[in-house]
């Protein structure tokens, strides 16, 4: 019964992308704003105050190559701490989102797909999380606002998502329960598609 569950549920996620793409100005922006700009927001060589100053890069050249995030200056600053300085480093989550964004294109406005319908993704869109990658254009209501601090699919309430937030959600699903932090499609259901969510945010 078991074996067969995992199988179904590992189809339905090669069956089934979920995408969550990041939002610029939103999410990324709101970041150099409270722990960059105050450097880098018309000196030190590097301007982080906006996007189109962002991607103009620094006077030692580009900070940021789109769809590698691990060869772009900015985000191997902030991922080993040096930047900024001082005991101001970026969370964890904050330097995921800032190599999410980097590996989607480090694009200022999130790829709009019209066919997805409500559900199949997550968007921020000023300052709202809506269930689909055109905002409002095809979902009618938001489920939530971006950059709270619910760390959504944290089931065990470590900090990261992991293979045990899949188990517990797992049993969850089997057992009809609900908590909150598993809704990560904000339906107010726990089913496979949530699973499907976590998943896709573990891998991402």
């Amino acid at each position: 019964m078991i074996v067969r569950l995992i199988q179904t549920m590992l189809f339905l996620i090669l069956l089934v992308p979920v995408v969550a793409q990041v939002d610029y100005n939103s999410q990324i922006q709101p970041i150099f704003n409270s722990k960059c700009t105050q450097c880098h927001g018309n000196s030190a060589g590097l301007n982080l105050s906006s996007y189109d100053n962002i991607m103009m890069g620094s006077i030692n050249g580009d900070v940021v190559i789109p769809y590698n995030h691990s060869s772009s200056e900015l985000w191997i600053r902030v991922n080993s701490g040096q930047m900024p300085p001082g005991n101001n480093d970026l969370t964890d989550g904050q330097v995921n989102l800032i190599a999410q964004w980097i590996d989607e294109g480090a694009l200022e406005e999130p790829n709009c797909d019209p066919n997805l319908s409500c559900g199949e993704a997550e968007t921020c869109c000023d300052g709202l999380l809506y269930p689909t990658t055109c905002c409002e254009t095809n979902c009618d209501e938001p489920i939530g606002e971006c950059g709270d601090d619910t760390l959504y699919g944290d089931l065990n309430d470590d900090g990261i998502l992991n293979v045990l937030d899949v188990v517990l959600m797992v049993n969850m699903v089997l057992g009809n329960g609900y908590d909150e932090s598993a809704d990560m499609n904000g339906d107010e259901i726990i089913n496979v598609l949530d699973i499907v969510n976590l998943i896709n945010a573990i891998l991402s």
